[in-house]
């Protein structure tokens, strides 16, 4: 469904007199693949390119180099006017979804503009069609005349879920989309995610921080740092048997429940914090917190090469 190739994303920084424009590389040479009813879950700590990775999925942002397909459709080829046609197709749901919301138009209006624009339902078919789609997220006709604050965070992300699958697209990118909830609520939003994902066949690029989110609702992962995948492959596999070190410090991070498990077990240790993107390290740019870090690892990139659980990682050490 999805495939992005070579994607790299690039920020100046800095236009004054006294200040020397700089490139920021947020994402570099990202290659991934979405299939049709499967979820990617793309994970890192903040600073790693996730959300911007997404956006630049969305055609939010301006890509340096890259391409972007989906479902046939080059992205990074089409003119503004052609994107158009295909918007449809890909949709996103945000962080926040007061944020998102037009905070001075009712539901109806809000669910309802996405079917206006792209001209696919009006009168009475497109009431029939709002009050459907606020159904099969959870919501009734009692809700169509309030407005956004009149709501839950979790009733405002079912309505952003609404209006993001009002045109049925083929791909859905949410951007975090249940971190600003409680857990509770975060259960019921992922249940929703899933129920309408076996119902209509959508895709999902989950962006999350979360991992035991991730655990709950994803088929594969990718993990990033500072712009790169350095692993990739089948959820059990990737949570089972990580092969990044990297994905192993995030994984020993996550709490465990039993709190003699929890004392009991030996985190690798992780120093220091993702470097700056305006300043990368050369070679791996993990290689500086990295406790296995050997020579070649500052001198050059590694490759992604196949491991036991189904994917690939970029790493010089091999997993013992």
């Amino acid at each position: 469904m999805l495939e992005v190739r070579g994607l790299s994303v690039t920020f100046k920084i800095g236009s004054g007199m006294l200040t020397r424009r700089r490139s920021l590389r947020a994402v570099r040479e990202v290659d991934l693949t979405v299939a049709a009813g499967e979820t990617l879950a793309v994970v890192g700590e903040s600073g790693s390119g996730k959300s911007t990775l997404a956006r630049a999925v969305m055609r939010l942002l301006p890509i340096s180099s890259g391409r972007i397909i989906l479902d046939g459709d080059d992205l990074t080829a089409l003119t503004n006017t052609a994107l158009r046609q295909v918007r449809p197709k890909l949709q996103m749901v945000f962080q926040d979804p007061y944020a998102s919301l037009n905070p001075s138009k009712l539901i109806h209006n809000i669910v309802a503009e996405p079917l206006l624009v792209h001209g696919h339902a009006r009168g009475p078919a497109l009431d029939a069609e709002v009050l459907r789609l606020l159904t099969l997220v959870g919501l009734d006709s009692h809700h169509l005349n309030r407005y956004p604050y009149e709501f839950s965070g979790g009733q405002r992300q079912r309505i952003a879920i609404a209006r993001a699958i009002a045109l049925k697209p083929k791909l859905l990118v949410l951007d975090e989309a249940v971190s600003a909830l409680d857990v509770s609520t975060q259960n019921q939003i992922l249940n929703l995610l899933e129920d309408l994902q076996a119902e209509f066949g959508m895709a999902y690029l989950f962006i999350s921080h979360d991992l035991g989110v991730v655990r709950h609702i994803a088929d594969r992962v990718a993990v990033t740092y500072l712009g790169r995948i350095v692993e990739q492959g089948p959820v059990e596999g990737i949570f089972d048997a990580p092969a990044h070190p990297y994905t192993r410090a995030l994984l020993a991070a996550v709490p465990i429940p039993d709190p003699v498990r929890q004392r009991a077990r030996r985190a690798p240790p992780l120093a220091g914090e993702i470097p700056s993107p305006l300043d990368p390290p050369p070679g791996c740019a993990f290689h500086g917190r990295c406790p296995f870090a050997q020579p070649v690892c500052s001198e050059r990139m590694p490759e992604h090469e196949g491991v036991t659980h189904g994917g690939s990682v970029a790493c010089h050490v091999k997993p013992a």
